[in-house]
């Protein structure tokens, strides 16, 4: 079987693009040409790339990892994914037809509790800008909660840079 090679055009949105600037511009954090690169070559959910389904509360759509069997509600919204850059999450959305992935909003990898429980052990990635993300984009959060009740207890932070650590919260 041979492997599409025509990459997928990325586009990213206006709020995403400010979520972007705002972790460049505040805290020197930049993943988006390497997520860029992982993106447009295969967008769908894989296991070693940390790409997820995922879907908001709001709409609907209850699955599993794509590690696991698959469980779906029907609804009339276009999938969303996820995948794990790190201590970060980037939410977006393929677009089959047009070969595009629409980067729709950034989000933190851990909760505010977790972060707080941890405040002694400051080796964990971006724990301070995480902080700081969510007081400027408090939607972030809900992101994160629906996003842990579609995962396993324990999850494995794989940056878009391909190191990695397991962190259970």
């Amino acid at each position: 079987m041979e492997k599409n090679l025509i990459p997928y055009e990325i586009k990213v949105e206006q709020a995403a693009e400010e979520q972007l600037n705002y972790l460049k511009d505040t805290w020197d954090i930049d993943f988006l040409n390497r997520m860029k690169e992982i993106l447009s070559k295969d967008p769908k959910p894989h296991r070693t790339r940390r790409i997820h389904r995922y879907a908001s509360s709001e709409t609907g759509v209850k699955t599993t990892s794509s590690s696991s069997s698959e469980f779906r509600e029907e609804s009339s919204i276009q999938d969303e994914y996820v995948i794990h850059c790190g201590a970060w999450r980037v939410y977006f959305e393929i677009n089959e037809e047009l070969h595009r992935v629409n980067i729709k909003r950034l989000g933190p990898g851990f909760s505010r509790d977790f972060i707080t429980r941890s405040s002694n052990d400051r080796n964990k990635p971006d724990f301070d800008a995480q902080l700081d993300f969510m007081d400027n984009y408090p939607e972030s959060e809900m992101l994160l909660r629906d996003e842990r009740h579609l995962l396993q207890n324990a999850a494995v932070v794989t940056s878009c840079m391909g190191k990695g650590q397991y962190i259970s919260e």
